[in-house]
């Protein structure tokens, strides 16, 4: 499991606390919420930022708070979420080309 490979007391006792994970995922929500256009994209882009910072618990160095991590994780993901739906619309946009 992810959560055997944490050294730090502190984020394991956190990362064991249904309570403060649920409330971490709600305002990642919100904070998604703010920047897609859908409640069902936020959730997408929350599980993800969740599911990567989990499978990647041992490069968490500490330097910063664990909640200030996992958000730098789920920007990078809000990010490419919005990079992919421009560039579907931005290639829907180019006129149809005939072959030669």
């Amino acid at each position: 499991m992810y959560l055997d490979s944490v050294d730090n007391d502190d984020l394991n006792q956190q990362l064991h606390n249904t309570e403060y994970l649920n409330d971490l995922r709600q305002q990642m929500i919100k904070f998604a919420l703010l920047q897609l256009s859908s409640f069902q994209q936020a959730e997408d882009v929350v599980q993800e930022a969740l599911t990567s910072a989990f499978e990647h618990l041992k490069s968490f160095s500490g330097r910063a708070a664990f909640k200030t991590w996992v958000f730098a994780i789920l920007k990078n993901k809000i990010v490419c979420n919005l990079s992919i739906v421009l560039q579907y619309f931005y290639l829907k946009a180019l006129p149809k080309t005939q072959p030669f």
